[in-house]
């Protein structure tokens, strides 16, 4: 009988400690993936960062002298809620 007790209390010591080890690897590994997919947005961040900098170095170097341009163009002096029409921003920039 005791012989008994000690094999099973040996396979429920194996058992458990089998069980820590893949509980162990399963929380590296979720520790892992978060660390890839951190890793990913912060690659597709700065990508995108430098982007929006190239576009915006374009985007000076082609409105040098001309008319700047804005989310919602207005004539000079006018309150902002004076939207151009498309064609008088074709007109003021043909004026240029």
């Amino acid at each position: 009988m005791s012989s008994f007790i000690t094999e099973e209390l040996a396979d429920l010591n194996y058992n458990l400690e089998a069980l820590s080890l893949v509980l162990k690897n399963v929380r590296q590994l979720k520790q892992l993936r978060a660390s890839i997919r951190n890793d990913g947005y912060n690659d597709l961040a700065l990508m995108l960062a430098e982007v929006l900098s190239e576009m915006q170095k374009a985007g000076s170097k082609s409105n040098a002298g001309g008319l700047v341009r804005q989310a919602n163009p207005v004539w000079p002096g006018k309150g902002k809620s004076d939207k151009m029409s498309l064609q008088q921003m074709k007109d003021a920039m043909q004026a240029k």
